[in-house]
């Protein structure tokens, strides 16, 4: 079978060895300047960045891209940590888009569907 292949439209800008101050790098006007050409040129630019409590960098990248989703991980992170990443994003100034919630399993769900169905039809 063939793997599948990634849209002809689509671009992957990596980010190269990790420089000895990430942060600062990423506060930079350069970075900001970098994330405008970029959206400029596509539709969609995404941003993959390290955890919002363990470095400062996410922060700094939250103020300057148009939105924010947060990923935590299900079963894992602690809820006290999902809402200080959450006010931490907020005290910055980043636009909060929502949150996604991986490795969800189908038992951390119950559904309470009426016999009739949804909406009782």
């Amino acid at each position: 079978m063939e793997s599948p292949k990634p849209p002809a439209e689509m671009y992957v800008l990596t980010s190269g060895p990790t420089p000895h101050d990430a942060a600062e790098l990423v506060a930079a006007k350069r970075a900001a300047a970098m994330i405008k050409v970029l959206s400029d040129q596509a539709d969609i630019v995404l941003i993959d960045a390290p955890p919002v409590l363990s470095v400062s960098d996410s922060l700094s990248l939250a103020r300057v891209v148009s939105g924010v989703v947060l990923v935590v991980e299900s079963r894992k992170t602690p809820l006290p940590q999902v809402q200080q990443a959450q006010d931490a994003l907020v005290r910055n100034q980043a636009r909060l888009l929502g949150v996604v919630v991986s490795k969800v399993q189908a038992a951390d769900f119950v559904l309470d569907v009426p016999a009739g169905g949804y909406g009782g039809a």
